[in-house]
């Protein structure tokens, strides 16, 4: 009798080994996949939005230099100066990687400089040579900005797939073992050893 509980006892102890050894796997993986996911929406999409309406801000003011629109400059500017602010300390607060912040540091200077012109835009024609430079730069540095969206989403895509990937074939060889695990319990459970006789 004893040694019948001892079978039902390890049998027992393989099957969860198994079960808890598999569910730590798929918590590691299921782990990896959600953050990817949540970077792909944090980092990649909020941001693309932020970059339109950055965009959207500077090509106003394109608008405004192009039909030499000093109504323009003397009553909006300022409120699309401080939304553009905004939006870039939310940029700064997403998870930037080296060349997107080195081309955002170089956006937030082109937008300073702008700021710096408005106030003597219609002083001189250099002034607005110049101020039209900026914003030809600042389109460029948005650009980028965006291309580089697009490659940091097309690469957390990628990792999120490998993860999904992984899940799947560690669920079939998960599988497979328990299968196994199955059939040495069973085994386990129905071998008697014959008595041996004297």
């Amino acid at each position: 009798m004893p040694y019948t509980k001892l079978k039902w006892v390890l049998a027992i102890i393989m099957i969860f080994g198994l079960v808890l050894a598999t569910n730590l796997i798929d918590r590691k993986n299921f782990k990896g996949l959600k953050d990817s996911m949540v970077s792909i929406y944090e980092d990649r999409l909020v941001v693309k939005n932020i970059i339109y309406q950055l965009s959207d801000g500077v090509h106003q003011k394109e608008l405004a230099l192009s039909r030499k629109d000093s109504s323009f400059f003397n009553n909006q500017v300022a409120a699309i100066n401080s939304q553009s602010q905004e939006l870039i300390v939310k940029f700064e607060g997403t998870k930037l990687t080296k060349k997107e912040q080195a081309t955002l540091n170089k956006f937030k200077e082109s937008h300073q400089s702008l700021k710096s012109l408005e106030e003597n835009l219609w002083q001189s024609r250099s002034n607005q040579r110049d101020y039209a430079k900026l914003i030809s730069r600042s389109k460029d540095e948005l650009d980028q900005l965006a291309d580089i969206q697009m490659t940091e989403g097309k690469r957390e895509f990628f990792h999120g797939k490998r993860r999904g990937d992984s899940i799947e074939f560690f669920t079939q060889i998960e599988i497979f073992v328990l299968i196994i695990l199955a059939v040495l319990a069973q085994v386990i459970i129905l071998y008697s050893p014959k008595p041996k006789n004297k």
